[in-house]
């Protein structure tokens, strides 16, 4: 494979996970058969019980996703999700929430705007712009080869374009493409209003993952994708989400990890987050290097371009 096509593979994988900023991500091996087991933490539900967390069921090697175990074997065998623990998933989105910033704190948020570098491997970085507004709209724009490249959601479809794989003509997304970057849409994060937003949230148990204690939640979105999202037991924060993605034609696990949780505006924000999928031995991050809360951003911005504006920003390229 020449550099500049795993360059390009880097690319894609990027442009996959980046829907999850707050979910950017989503790749990787896992590992709770390797890791150590620990004693089940306890959460206080709404009504004060203290209620234990049970350890999360294990594979032959690898973590036990429900309701499929990817163990060092080509089979796959049923993993149980804990029941009877609907209080505790509360408590622990609730937890969640309030170590972001707090319910009210991101419900006065109506628009976002991140910008920073995305790592494209090779020793390529490059910059993006993250735009985000209520209701479902986001529009992800990266800089590469001198061209910009877009994927964007207007709040029902979604559109995108591609220049370093030749398409340069923006083009409507599939269904499929337009559910699961809308999963990751969301301004305030995956867990945030999950009930109102029709997910399910189970509890799967504790796993050890990078020596800290997490808590393993199963989150279904309404099109019936799914992601693995890992609490730390002492902030609340996620460690990581995981999902399957199709990647090279096979469907593979891709894991986004967050780091440097900073404060801005009274929310925090995971200012690096690493993607990695399976199969690959090198990670790719992004990292965040300013946040706006609040621009005013029109509703067009999230469109897909029609002619007429395209040519006008070609002839504006020229002139430039």
């Amino acid at each position: 494979m020449t550099t500049k096509s795993k360059t390009l593979s880097a690319v894609t994988i990027l442009v996959v996970g980046i829907g999850v900023l707050i979910l950017f991500n989503q790749s990787g091996q896992l590992t709770t058969g390797r890791d150590k087991v620990v004693d089940s933490p306890m959460v206080t539900t709404g009504d004060g019980k203290v209620t234990d967390i049970p350890v999360a069921p294990k594979g032959d090697d690898k973590v036990a996703h429900n309701p499929i175990v990817h163990g060092g074997h080509d089979g796959a065998v049923n993993a149980p999700v804990a029941t009877g623990y609907g209080e505790v998933v509360d408590a622990l989105i609730a937890r969640n929430v309030a170590a972001r910033g707090g319910a009210n704190a991101w419900r006065n948020v109506g628009s976002l705007q991140l910008t920073g570098k995305m790592d494209l491997g090779q020793g390529l970085h490059v910059p993006y712009v993250i735009k985000q507004k209520r209701p479902g709209k986001m529009c992800l724009e990266f800089d590469f080869d001198n061209q910009t490249a877009a994927q964007c959601l207007d709040g029902q479809t979604g559109w995108k374009r591609l220049p370093f794989m030749g398409r340069t003509t923006p083009e409507a997304m599939t269904e499929k493409e337009v559910s699961e970057m809308a999963g990751a849409s969301s301004l305030d994060g995956l867990l945030f209003d999950s009930s109102k937003r029709g997910y399910n949230v189970e509890l799967i148990g504790q796993e050890s993952v990078d020596d800290k204690t997490t808590t393993k939640l199963k989150v279904t979105l309404p099109g019936g994708a799914v992601r693995w999202v890992y609490l730390d037991e002492e902030t609340g924060l996620e460690v990581k989400i995981e999902a399957m993605r199709a990647l090279r034609g096979k469907q593979r696990l891709v894991e986004t990890w967050y780091f440097d949780w900073q404060p801005i505006d009274g929310l925090l924000i995971s200012r690096r987050q690493e993607t990695r999928y399976e199969g690959d031995k090198e990670s790719h991050f992004v990292t965040v290097e300013s946040v706006n809360v609040n621009p005013p951003l029109e509703d067009a911005r999230f469109a897909m371009p029609t002619t007429s504006t395209l040519d006008r920003e070609r002839a504006q390229e020229k002139s430039s």
